[in-house]
Order: C-alpha cells, then structure tokens, then sequence
C-alpha cells in the first residue's frame, strides 16, 4: 500500500498522455486492494474531478466546514465548468470575513469570471489578487485586450514574461510537470500577443489566417489535457468564434469525453450549437459577411428550416423555440430536411434527460461533424437508444443529399478516394463533402 508509488506511476502515465493507462493502473489497485483508502490527489492527478468533489464533500460532513475541503471543492467545481453551483459559493465567501479562504479562491474567481465573459467580475477578482501572484499581470493583460488598450496588454505581457523568467528554468530541472505548465503559461502570453494582432488587423483577411493557422499547428505539441485545451480555446474564442474553428473544438469535445469530463464535453457542445446558431442569424440579417459561400447557404437553409419548426405544434418541447447557451431562439428548415425533421422530433418528444434541449437544437445544426460528434457524447452518456435512432436519421439524410448509397458502402472507394483530402484545402465545399462522406462510411 504504498501510496507514493501509486501517486507517481499515475503522475508518470499522464506526463506521458498514457491517461488511460493511469486509470487502468487506479483501477487494478482499487481491485486488488479493495480495503485500500483513496487519496484525493489520485483523481486530481487523473482529472476525474467529479470523483475528487466526493471526497472532500465526504470529509466536511465527517469532520465539518474548514479551508482545504472548502478550497478543494472550489478547485473541482471549477475544473468541472459548474458556474450554477460555483458562483453562489464564491458569493457567500466573499460576503463574509474569512480573508484567508478569499485570497486562496481569488484566482480561481478571475478564472472563473473570464470563463463566463464576465468583465465585472474579472475586475473585482483581480482586485483582490495578491501583488506578488504570478497570475496578477496576464489577468491585467486580459482585461486591457478585453478593452483593447493595446499599449496596456503589451505592457503588461512583458511584465508577466520578466515576473516568469526567475522560475522558469528552476522549475523545468525540478519536475516535468512543473516545467511544462511554465512552458504552457509562455505559449499562453504568445497567443494572447497574437490576439491582439488579430484584432488590430481588422480588415487583413490574411493576417488573421496565418495566425489561425499557427494556433492550429501548435495544438499537436500541447498534451492532451482537457484544462490547458479549455484555457487556449477561451482565450483564442476572443477573436475567433467556436463556429469557425469546428475541427479544433470538435478535437476538445472528444477529449473530455474520452476522459470521462461529461459535463465540460456538453457545455462545450453547447457552445458550438449556440454560436452556430448565431452566426447563421447574424449572416441572414445581414449583420455579418459570410466567411465562404457556403455558409450563405447554409444560413438560408436554417432560417427556412426555423420557421417550418416554428410552426409545427410538436416540433419544439414547451411549445417554443429551443433557447442556446445565451437565451437566443434557434431553429431552420427546408423541404429536403422534412423527414429529419419529424424523425428527430419523435426521439426528443420522448427524452426526459437533461440533453433533451440539446437534441431539440442539434436537429438545426448546417455541420455534420458538429452533430456526428453529439451523437457520440450522447451514446457515451448512455443515451444509446436516442443516439442509435438519431444516427439513423442522420446517416440517412445527409445520404440523400449528397448522393451516397448507404447499403451499398463499398461503392464510398469509387466515390471519392480518402488520399485526396489532403488536396482539397483550396476547395472548400468540396473538402466538406468529402468529410461528409467519411463520416457516413464509418
């Protein structure tokens, strides 16, 4: 029962993206040695915060309130994206007089704050920083690009490079983990210099694309952690919306599944479903330029496809139109969607899980990956049943409009051969056809 060896073979897997392999390793201890006492720091290791908040619950009804259970719950909560229950928390520490736990939760509340889009509160969390955090300058950083005072957040970037340099290379001989989220912190102040060049480029179309293209390459070497994920896709959604960065996200999502954090995969998915949404208004009212062609049409198909569901008395749950993550109505339609339509409606109609909203809206999404993807959070949320007619619905459809003959897959060789794709990159539509037609072939 040694609970250091345990610790550090877990630490080791995860240095090494072996995540599954910590888990398996966990899971063979908790077997052999079921009388064995788990260690709270064995499911922050593995990222399994849900699992972490147990515990310290458990601790605070055996032994009542103090600063650690409370802290570690805070750290969990906010690991796990639960605003609902995170904020009220918050709310109630900073109303009393325990300056102790205020300044140990400040970070994680201007965090917190960022996450939700919440300038106020970022100001009042960062406030309370103490002078000497290492995060105090990037938060000032963040708030100046916010306001875009470009001066400031250049000013202020610096500031947190120098405050870094003194720990960085103690840090990397001290432990790898330690020297890596050093190094994830540099590449943090690298994209967000790179934010502020993307939004005083306005109108330099391809400015803005090689920027994007530099975030995008830079992903492969970032280790597959749903935090260090999280936080470089919060700060690059400041300039560049969900929507339009699908297979990045798409990438995010799959990872918190993978790795069990289900309710980060679904208010990511959330996100994707609301900002679509969005853009495809905004694009029809003639608020925003359509980034391609296609989105245009895609943006006509989904106001038609609103309004036939709109007027369907069973096609929404409640009566109205599904709301997204800002409180927005979504919706569309066309007649080559009709049967879709009315398939997915008698699968919701029927859901009573919390997800039943979100298979309201998927059934409106213009992006097959982005409801491809869903499909797999809802069978992995064991929705089988749901996710197995949906699929159905979906392969069907998307089939019928792009001519591809589900009973006869083999045909999918003669249709479009995969080692093109990486030739279609200057052809968008039909490098998204050909994406299309592998999903339905797998």
């Amino acid at each position: 029962k040694n609970y250091d060896t345990i610790e550090k073979l877990i630490e080791l897997n995860q240095s090494l993206d072996l995540h599954d392999s910590a888990i398996g390793m966990l899971e063979y201890v908790r077997k052999e040695q079921p009388d064995v006492q788990e260690s709270v720091i064995w499911y922050q290791r593995l990222q399994q915060w849900d699992k972490a908040l147990e515990i310290f619950q458990r601790q605070e009804a055996e032994r009542g309130p103090s600063f650690q259970t409370t802290r570690g719950q805070i750290r969990c909560l906010f690991e796990m994206s639960d605003w609902e229950t995170l904020v009220p928390i918050f709310e109630r520490i900073w109303s009393g007089n325990d300056q102790k736990l205020q300044l140990a939760s400040a970070s994680i509340g201007m965090s917190m704050a960022w996450a939700m889009g919440d300038i106020d509160r970022m100001e009042f969390y960062l406030s309370a920083l103490p002078n000497k955090s290492r995060d105090k300058s990037f938060c000032k950083a963040l708030l100046a690009v916010y306001r875009n005072n470009f001066d400031d957040a250049a000013k202020f970037i610096n500031d947190a490079r120098e405050e870094m340099e003194s720990d960085l290379s103690s840090h990397i001989t001290e432990s790898y983990n330690r020297g890596y989220a050093q190094v994830f912190m540099c590449q943090m102040l690298t994209e967000l210099e790179e934010v502020v060049m993307y939004k005083m480029a306005p109108d330099d179309r391809e400015r803005q694309v090689a920027i994007i293209g530099a975030w995008r390459h830079r992903l492969s070497g970032i280790q597959q952690d749903v935090g260090m994920w999280q936080k470089l896709l919060r700060l690059r959604s400041m300039v560049l919306r969900p929507i339009l960065d699908l297979d990045t996200w798409i990438k995010y999502v799959n990872m918190s599944r993978k790795s069990g954090q289900m309710r980060i995969a679904r208010d990511a998915i959330l996100q994707l479903v609301d900002d679509e949404a969005l853009y495809m208004e905004e694009i029809h009212r003639g608020e925003v330029d359509a980034l391609t062609p296609k989105f245009a049409l895609q943006a006509q198909e989904y106001m038609q496809m609103k309004m036939q569901l709109a007027q369907q008395p069973q096609g929404f749950q409640g009566g109205g139109i599904p709301l997204g993550l800002n409180g927005r109505n979504t919706g569309q339609s066309s007649s080559s969607w009709e049967g879709r339509t009315r398939r997915f409606s008698i699968v919701s109609g029927s859901n009573t899980s919390v997800n039943a909203p979100l298979d309201v809206a998927i059934r409106l999404s213009q992006q097959p990956a982005l409801v491809y993807m869903y499909l797999k959070y809802k069978w992995a949320a064991n929705e089988k049943r749901e996710a197995y007619q949906m699929l159905e619905t979906f392969a069907s459809d998307y089939a019928s409009r792009i001519g591809f003959d589900l009973h006869n897959p083999d045909t999918f060789a003669e249709h479009i051969d995969a080692r093109v794709l990486a030739n279609l990159s200057g052809h968008a539509e039909a490098a998204d056809d050909a994406r299309t037609i592998h999903l339905l072939a797998r």
